[in-house]
């Protein structure tokens, strides 16, 4: 095993060196991971909130919420419950995606502005954080710039997704938007007047709005 000479004069082995040089980047995976997932608790908690309209919101309640407790057990360091918890949101949110693209044309696909596009980018959303959190975020697996850049990056992710959950509803209002959060406490930038036809829920039959001229 290769031996260096520290500052004090006390060599060390270069695996040790390795370690001390990774082991303090300016922000830690322990510290990002903590900020994270407080962030994504609090979309979490959002997304779910926002279902209290949705004629199938109580499978999607139990989504958001399996995530959101995966993230309350990430932050209380019981690693063993979160993976589990993480990997059954895991396989749940990959079959969700799966079939909200099968149902719904390729034309609409994570189009935020409709339902089905909304159910796309919430099951992808959950899949990207519970791999995330499964195979990086707690390992702080990597090394040299990879490593050091990761909890950064895993800290703008949950930012951008908290802005883009403010922003969509306000900004693209789909045909179902107003309905689906009515009375949610959610407001709105654009209206329209004229209602059409709601759009298909993944498992609740199509229904027809009143059409006003």
């Amino acid at each position: 095993m290769e031996t260096l000479p520290s500052a004090g004069g006390r060599l060390v082995s270069s695996q040790e060196s390795r370690k001390h040089s990774l082991a303090s980047p300016s922000l830690s995976i322990p510290s990002s991971s903590a900020l994270a997932h407080s962030l994504m608790l609090l979309f979490f908690i959002y997304a779910g909130y926002v279902q209290g309209n949705d004629p199938d919101g109580a499978m999607w309640m139990a989504l958001y919420s399996t995530a959101a407790l995966a993230c309350v057990l990430r932050m209380a360091r019981l690693d063993g419950p979160a993976r589990m918890l993480s990997d059954v949101g895991l396989i749940s949110a990959l079959s969700l995606l799966a079939l909200t693209s099968y149902s719904a044309p390729v034309s609409s696909w994570f189009d935020f502005a409709l339902e089905s596009g909304r159910e796309q980018g919430g099951s992808l959303i959950m899949v990207i954080w519970a791999v995330t959190t499964t195979r990086g975020l707690s390992r702080g697996e990597g090394e040299g710039v990879c490593r050091k850049c990761f909890p950064v990056a895993a800290v703008l992710f949950p930012l951008a997704v908290l802005v883009a959950a403010y922003a969509i509803p306000k900004v693209m209002v789909g045909v179902d938007t107003p309905d689906h959060c009515k009375g949610l406490g959610v407001q709105f930038y654009a209206h329209t007047e004229r209602r059409l036809p709601v759009e298909q829920h993944l498992f609740v039959p199509t229904t027809h709005a009143h059409v006003t001229n």
